[in-house]
């Protein structure tokens, strides 16, 4: 991530900006210089993407404007807003619901436990439990299969906020106060022990919250799109007081080739047939997606295991899908940097690559009506 927050040492990059242009219009002025402008009358996390503009001489990958504006320390969406899902939040996934999606996903881990031959030992992962209520349901509905919930050596749950951290515990102190002490976060992935014993890995709605590169063909030549600020933000020397009723940053394209655009861009358009890529003019990348698919199979094949990913996407690339979302309403994706969702469909052909990659079969995707129905839904409703 930008910045160095994890210590390692990190290069940077000046970026000449005098050449960028708007995606969708004509530039009608060339942008400013930055060089020692100020900004003024900016929320916390716009002062922080300004400053990081300012001071590497550039714009920001949307990969970069995405990542902080979700997971910043201490301004992100995930990190710093209190209510994220249900009514009072922005937004409502599947769990919200009803009980029996959850249920539902009891009903997979267990049959795959079973495939797997009924492990003595093994563990349950979940990415981005939300408020934990998938998992508590999860779990409520599998205490009839004593043997899956003995065998359980811990429930692994990645979660960056220490609100929904609390919360994703109360839910499940809610089902026994034992389960509790099976529980133990994670930041990342990458934190979890791959260990030696089978895993079972659940991501409901956990993808599409990974950040994204753009794309876009410009006179036949693909170009990176970036995030820079808009003009009235800054000015030579002087304090701007007013932004306007617009948004602090502004979409540009890279008119020189960028690192992603040197190595990001040709894997993926690697796993694409001619005419797929014939017929793009844009194209969204998720390195971190394909790159957490890459590390599932890799810890499947080595130790044994499943995973399930459930997600808005589809079987193919997509040229543009990034929205934004407040108040339950879809808003532009660089308003409120912060205070909105930011997601992006999934492009499960680049996961299956991944996958493939690893030597890990990936089966599907498939309607997650189709899903629920085969695991048993339209019982439960009878029920």
């Amino acid at each position: 991530g930008s910045g160095g927050r994890d210590g390692r040492q990190s290069s940077g990059v000046t970026i000449d900006r005098s050449g960028l242009s708007l995606p969708a219009n004509e530039v009608k002025r060339a942008p400013s210089m930055i060089s020692g402008m100020r900004v003024k009358n900016l929320t916390p996390m716009e002062e922080h993407l300004a400053s990081l503009i300012l001071h590497r001489g550039g714009p920001l990958t949307v990969a970069e404007f995405m990542h902080d504006a979700l997971t910043h320390h201490t301004y992100g969406y995930y990190t710093a807003k209190e209510n994220v899902f249900g009514s009072r939040g922005d937004f409502v996934t599947s769990p919200d619901i009803s009980q029996m999606f959850g249920e539902a996903m009891g009903i997979w881990a267990v049959a795959t436990w079973q495939s797997l031959g009924c492990p003595a030992e093994f563990r349950l992962v979940e990415l981005g439990p939300g408020r934990g209520t998938l998992m508590a349901d999860l779990m409520r509905g599998t205490q009839c299969f004593r043997a899956f919930q003995d065998g359980l050596a811990e429930i692994s749950l990645v979660e960056v906020s220490e609100v929904l951290r609390e919360k994703q515990l109360e839910a499940l102190r809610a089902v026994g106060e034992e389960l509790v002490g099976c529980v133990k976060h994670y930041g990342s992935l990458e934190e979890i022990s791959d260990g030696d014993m089978p895993t079972l890995y659940i991501a409901h709605e956990f993808l599409d919250a990974l950040p994204v590169h753009q794309f876009v063909k410009r006179d036949g030549a693909w170009r990176e799109v970036l995030v820079d600020v808009v003009d009235d933000v800054v000015d030579d020397g002087k304090e701007v007081d007013e932004i306007g009723n617009g948004n602090a940053f502004r979409l540009v394209v890279a008119p020189y080739d960028t690192f992603a655009l040197k190595t990001i861009l040709p894997a993926r358009l690697r796993d694409l047939d001619e005419d797929t890529q014939g017929a793009l003019e844009a194209l969204e990348v998720s390195p971190a997606v394909n790159g957490l698919a890459s590390d599932l199979a890799r810890r499947i094949k080595t130790n044994g295991g499943a995973a399930i990913l459930i997600d808005y996407g589809q079987d193919g690339p997509y040229e543009s899908s990034l929205t934004a979302i407040k108040d339950h309403e879809f808003v532009d994706v660089l308003c409120e940097p912060g205070k909105v969702d930011l997601s992006a469909y999934v492009d499960f052909d680049a996961v299956r690559a991944s996958c493939k990659r690893e030597g890990v079969a990936m089966h599907g995707p498939v309607d997650q009506g189709v899903l629920l129905k085969a695991l048993g839904i339209d019982q439960r409703l009878q029920a």
